[in-house]
């Protein structure tokens, strides 16, 4: 016996909107973008960098570690975003997390990455 999947079309004028909140949904898009093209590690090393804002986040891929972190810059002007895995480096973004937006270079230190 075959079952008929019943169609369903929703009234969505039954459901609230995102938009019926414009205070929240302000906060929420703030918060959580980061914003500009994602941007190598290597081409970033030795360069000025305003450091923006950061988040660590669980690792798709545990080879290096449990956690990447998420980074937030503006390099010559344009904003960028970049992955690390650096502990050295997330852990100066996390001393500094009250102090940011602060400028900075990477630097490679005996193939360890730092912030200086």
């Amino acid at each position: 016996m075959q079952e008929t999947q019943t169609k369903y079309s929703p009234d969505y004028n039954d459901y609230p909107a995102f938009t019926d909140d414009p205070e929240m949904l302000a906060a929420a898009n703030e918060h959580s973008g980061f914003v500009g093209s994602k941007i190598p590690v290597d081409k970033l090393i030795g360069k000025q960098i305003v450091f923006v804002d950061f988040v660590v986040t669980p690792s798709q891929y545990r080879r290096f570690g449990d956690s990447v972190t998420k980074v937030q810059i503006i390099v010559d002007g344009e904003k960028h975003i970049f992955f690390t895995q650096s502990k050295n480096i997330t852990k100066t973004l996390q001393v500094f997390k009250d102090k940011l937006p602060r400028v900075g270079t990477l630097i490679k230190d005996d193939r360890a990455l730092k912030i200086k």
